[in-house]
């Protein structure tokens, strides 16, 4: 058989392999895509909410060994200090607030938790502890199953860890994907992200509470809170975010830079009256009497004659231009 026709052979059957394969991803995606709506309409059309219906809450998490899913695995215990990892960017459009809403499993069908046999099983293995009959799954009003389930005894996470110590009857959710979540129950505020999560000391969880205006941070009668802590000689009451910007905030006393995720700073010297952006989500900022870089004074800018550059990252001065917080000698 001459070569040339064998290679014209190989290469056809290569073409047919290649549809054949082709075909069958896109199968695969179709089904995929309309399980996941049959899903959707058949979580729509049977909620019931059900579960605590006081006041909003959240929670977050670290890990330590303990019996739970599956046999063993980690349980997470609650820690009042710690760096969390880095998260996305905070976006207050797409925050999920007032989450608090609970499903029973039975009424619901997810991908993550499921009852058989007589056992609640995530991701395909079993929770041990876990009651069927009281399991409980939260819900937003957007239709998405997030990521915290309980029974009558236990909180638990989408993987079926035990969230120690947290009381189940009066545990709720008060918001989601934000840099920082927030949760509570009748003993405690707890604040969470991805991967850790711990107990907000000092937080009177009776009055703790966040709105979407302020995330990522939540208040409660006496105190502004940033995660974990107490935003000191903070005022509630006066307390607002920089419109415009997703950095700078400020009450009466003093102005604070949270773009230094996950630190919150004072911004030493400024004055909250008259503190304000040059320009929407810049990290300029200025008062009556000197220019801002993040959470310092820009050393030798003049606040008159300061302007940002096209780029938004330099910027220039009578006397100065800038690089980021750092000024080069020279007249512009």
């Amino acid at each position: 058989m001459p070569a040339n026709y064998c290679y014209r052979l190989y290469m056809a059957s290569a073409f047919i392999s290649w549809i054949v394969t082709a075909g069958s991803a896109a199968l695969l995606f179709l089904s995929m895509t309309f399980a996941n709506a049959l899903s959707l309409a058949h979580l729509n059309s049977n909620v019931t909410p059900s579960g605590s219906q006081g006041t909003s809450t959240t929670i977050g998490r670290s890990v330590e060994t303990s019996t739970v899913a599956g046999g063993t695995g980690p349980s997470l215990q609650a820690t009042t200090t710690g760096s969390p990892s880095p998260s996305d960017t905070i976006d207050r459009a797409t925050s999920l607030v007032n989450v608090d809403q609970w499903i029973p499993l039975t009424q619901v069908a997810t991908s993550t938790f499921q009852i058989r046999d007589g056992s609640v099983y995530a991701g395909g293995k079993s929770i041990l502890n876990a009651d069927p009959t009281s399991f409980l799954v939260s819900y937003a009003n957007t239709g998405d199953i997030l990521d915290f389930a309980k029974d009558k005894n236990h909180v638990f996470d989408i993987e079926g860890n035990i969230y120690n110590g947290i009381d189940s009857g009066s545990f709720s959710v008060l918001n989601l994907h934000s840099s920082w979540n927030y949760a509570k129950d009748k003993n405690h505020a707890y604040w969470f992200t991805w991967q850790d999560w711990g107990i907000i000391k000092d937080a009177d969880p009776g009055s703790f509470t966040i709105d979407k205006k302020t995330l990522p941070f939540a208040k409660d009668a006496s105190h502004v809170f940033y995660g974990g802590h107490a935003l000191a000689q903070s005022d509630q009451e006066t307390f607002a975010l920089i419109l415009g910007s997703e950095a700078f905030a400020k009450d009466k006393n003093q102005v604070y830079f949270y773009g230094n995720y996950p630190f919150v700073s004072i911004v030493q010297g400024a004055d909250p009256n008259t503190f304000g952006l040059y320009k929407a989500n810049s990290r300029y900022g200025k008062d009556k009497t000197n220019v801002f870089c993040d959470f310092s004074i820009l050393s030798g800018a003049d606040v008159t004659s300061f302007q940002l550059q096209p780029n938004d990252w330099r910027a220039k001065d009578n006397y100065n231009t800038y690089a980021g917080c750092s000024p080069y000698n020279g007249k512009p």
